[in-house]
């Protein structure tokens, strides 16, 4: 097949045609976010395609993107180029939310146009859970790193971790490598995100605030699901940096936009002369707030592990992870687990997940307070691997604010 060779004009021309074709289709443009509805839970790479006009620059694969589906919920998480990345939530009616990501005077990872420095990857997907990494740098608006380092040459570098259940609700971990301090650094925002074409006006929303124990709850109810994210106290209302412009997907014919409603600052749970971290509960509902308030609390004062039996040590609760972590004594050889949560009304029992590490392929079997639970959507295992034997993660739903005793028995391997 001979291929043709079109000058610059030509291809100009051709843009402008596929621009007018769109303009032309009857179906409004929308950011892309996948397939329409529920589907199995996990996460998995794709490609979203946007315009024909705005898609044709890229230089991308197949494979440049995430999105993270739920079975019970037409909700989303999505790591989209076209966002720089940047992680947001479509609930069920489409509306776009972010959380926002590190940015530091004059500088964020919005202002890498051609995401240079920027990409998102799966690090774990099984039917228990999800976890992804974002990993990118602020940028200034020539595109250039910042704060080089006069030693190394290192320049400012974000690690964010993202572990997503299949309740929609997750934690986001944002470790910041620096050598300068001095220039404040904003880690969270809270973004409404416009489809293109709709008006820019502002929208008249503004994150409701619940002082918990422990910490600080927030939601932002908007018809479709209920975003929400909560941080552990002490947390202020941080100043707003400069407004984004048309992020995201800038140069399309009918621009998006985006609305800033509010942003938080808290000290980090961890730091050293090169880095700090800082985490939060993130997540999107369809319930009562009530329920939200729960899964808020669950995590910031989760209620205390108590393991029957030798063969198994607990780490106890990772905050990073929102689950407990327990450990086999001999990797491999999987061993009975008795556990008792000693839920209450103030550090309720709210869809707990276990990491197992050592626990080998052998499949599992869960009873809550004496009663058996199958596999299925309320009881979730998948493997980890792992050097020597494999991890079991295990998610369950649970809602209680009395004890809870979760027992895990060794089965054989199924297929599922």
């Amino acid at each position: 097949m001979k291929t043709i060779a079109l000058p610059v004009a030509a291809w100009s021309v051709l843009a402008i045609w596929l621009g007018c074709a769109n303009i032309l289709d009857a179906t409004p443009t929308r950011l892309p976010s996948g397939p329409a509805g529920p589907g199995r839970f996990g996460a998995y790479f794709t490609k979203l395609k946007f315009t024909p006009e705005w898609d044709a620059p890229w230089r991308i694969g197949s494979r440049s993107d995430v999105v993270v589906r739920f079975d019970h919920t037409a909700a989303r998480l999505v790591f989209w180029h076209g966002a720089n990345y940047v992680p947001c939530w479509v609930n069920e009616d489409g509306v776009w939310y972010s959380d926002g990501a590190v940015l530091r005077p004059g500088a964020g990872p919005h202002q890498d146009r051609l995401c240079r420095f920027a990409f998102a990857s799966v690090i774990e997907s099984n039917d228990a859970r999800a976890v992804m990494r974002w990993r990118y740098a602020p940028v200034d608006d020539k595109g250039e790193l910042i704060h080089a380092d006069p030693v190394t040459r290192w320049n400012d570098w974000v690690d964010e971790f993202y572990t997503i259940y299949p309740d929609a609700t997750g934690v986001r971990s944002v470790t910041l490598h620096s050598s300068e301090w001095t220039p404040p650094c904003w880690v969270q925002q809270s973004i409404l995100i416009r489809q293109p074409g709709e008006p820019a006006q502002a929208l008249g929303l503004a994150p409701a605030s619940h002082a918990l124990t422990g910490g600080q709850l927030q939601t932002i109810p908007i018809t479709g699901g209920t975003f929400f994210h909560a941080v552990e106290a002490p947390a202020d209302h941080a100043d707003l940096p400069a407004a984004w412009g048309a992020w995201p997907a800038r140069g399309t014919a009918e621009p998006a936009g985006h609305q800033f409603i509010g942003a938080l600052r808290w000290q980090p749970s961890a730091e050293d002369l090169s880095s700090k971290t800082w985490r939060m509960l993130i997540g999107v509902g369809t319930g009562k707030e009530a329920g939200i308030k729960q899964v808020a609390l669950s995590w910031l004062a989760p209620p205390p592990l108590q393991i029957a039996g030798d063969g198994c040590t607990s780490a106890g609760y990772q905050p990073d992870e929102k689950a407990y972590r327990l450990h086999i004594k001999r990797p491999g050889t999987p061993v009975p687990v008795k556990l008792t949560l000693a839920g209450t009304a103030s550090s309720p029992v709210v869809n707990p997940a276990f990491v197992i590490t050592g626990w080998g392929k052998s499949a599992v079997r869960l009873s809550i307070n004496g009663k058996p639970v199958p596999r299925g959507s309320d009881f979730r295992y998948g493997f980890r691997k792992a050097a020597t034997a494999a991890d079991l993660i295990v998610w369950t739903r649970v809602d209680t604010t009395t004890p809870a005793t979760i027992e895990l028995q060794p089965a054989p391997h199924e297929n599922k």
